[in-house]
């Protein structure tokens, strides 16, 4: 797990910085590949990453109300920031377990290649460790900070909240919480090799609801 977070933190940030997300999810396929044991392997460090990166930025709003609420003081080191959005992430909106994902995140920082080496590494640990655990602890004070504010809840820019607001008063709420929800999965049966009857009763056989 701690290399799909690490990896994720490292697109995020340089999507933060200006570059585009396709490129620089091209550019670790294509390094990221040569690290792996086995063809098994990559795809799931691939398929984990991929929705660490996508899951952030479709929540960034949320996790960044939720990060602030647990700093103390400011976080300037951007690449611990990522590293956190993507473990709040897996804790908020995954069935990870818990403590594994805040024990990978410690342990994924020292893959990042921060700022002042090792040090740096061990001294942003016991940061990230306090940061995640009490996440878990206040949960119900972080999702009345959520619940509170539009840009936190609903996670889209201001703007575009407002403006679905004004033109939708009655039902912008549920207008904004669909678009963060996972689009329904459809599947096309090919008829020349199964009929529709006989793919449902497959369906049906191995406990998967139509």
């Amino acid at each position: 797990m701690k290399d799909a977070q690490a990896a994720a933190a490292g697109v995020l940030l340089r999507v933060q910085q200006g570059h585009t997300l396709d490129a620089q999810l091209t550019a670790l396929w294509r390094t990221g590949a040569s690290n792996k044991t086995s063809a098994e392997a990559h795809s799931t460090w691939r398929a984990l990453t991929q929705d660490l990166v996508y899951g952030v930025l479709r929540h960034r709003g949320e996790l960044d109300c939720c990060l602030n609420a647990l700093l103390e003081k400011p976080l300037r080191d951007a690449v611990v920031r990522q590293l956190l959005w993507v473990a709040l992430y897996q804790l908020r909106h995954t069935r990870a377990a818990p403590h594994a994902v805040v024990d990978q995140a410690v342990s994924a920082l020292e893959e990042l290649h921060l700022p002042g080496g090792r040090g740096a590494a061990k001294g942003a640990q016991g940061l990230v460790n306090a940061v995640l655990r009490a996440s878990l602890r206040r949960q119900p004070e972080l999702n009345a900070c959520v619940e509170g504010n539009d840009v936190a809840r609903y996670s889209f820019p201001p703007w575009w909240t407002a403006k679905v607001r004004e033109q939708y008063p009655t039902h912008y709420q549920s207008m904004l919480s669909a678009g963060n929800q996972h689009a329904p999965l459809t599947l096309r049966v090919n008829v020349r090799r199964i009929s529709r009857d006989d793919y449902l009763q497959q369906l049906q056989g191995a406990g998967i609801r139509s």
